[in-house]
């Protein structure tokens, strides 16, 4: 049962950092003239470079979807926004470098407007899916070579460095007081 607890707040906490470093990388984008890296400054992907990326998770779904006949139409809706996501942040990040302006205020509304739905979707519809197509085993083997790869690219404490970046950039930002965001 404690096993049980831990895999449960492990994949809670991952959740919350890939929505959190998704929120602070746009929010980033918005403040930063060029993607920069630990100081090592980076030429942004171009629109092919990140229409031919397909992510591990996104390469998922469309597999486990197709195997299995179900969430099909979700996971092309899903597919097609994850692709306008990265064309969104791709105009982000060429907009940031001029002044402020009325056109990049509503295409981050309009991004947040297709994320909160898009995330819902995903963490109540088809990641409980596909749990179920892949089975205990399968799932419990995949988070295994999920947390390698962690490990692999962030270093044996990735997980929690990088939680500890975000809270830095949430407060450099003023967005870390979590009270400031409850609708009155």
């Amino acid at each position: 049962m404690a096993n049980h607890s831990a895999d449960l707040e492990r994949s809670d906490r991952r959740r919350f950092l890939g929505s959190a470093i998704s929120a602070a990388g746009l929010s980033l984008a918005a403040c930063t003239p060029a993607e920069t890296t630990r100081g090592v400054q980076t030429a942004p992907p171009t629109r092919d470079s990140a229409e031919a990326e397909v992510t591990p998770g996104e390469d998922l779904m469309q597999e486990h979807g197709v195997r299995a006949q179900r969430q099909t139409d979700l996971v092309t809706v899903l597919l097609r926004q994850h692709q306008r996501g990265r064309e969104v942040t791709d105009d982000v990040q060429r907009r940031v470098s001029g002044p402020a302006s009325a056109e990049l205020a509503q295409l981050l509304r309009a991004f947040s407007r297709m994320y909160r739905p898009h995330m819902a979707r995903e963490d109540t519809l088809l990641f409980p899916a596909f749990r179920g197509v892949v089975g205990r085993a399968g799932y419990r083997e995949l988070g295994e070579q999920f947390e390698d790869k962690e490990h692999q690219l962030f270093g044996e404490h990735g997980f929690k460095n990088t939680v500890s970046e975000i809270a830095g950039l949430e407060t450099a930002l003023g967005i870390a007081e979590l009270a400031r965001f409850t609708v009155p």
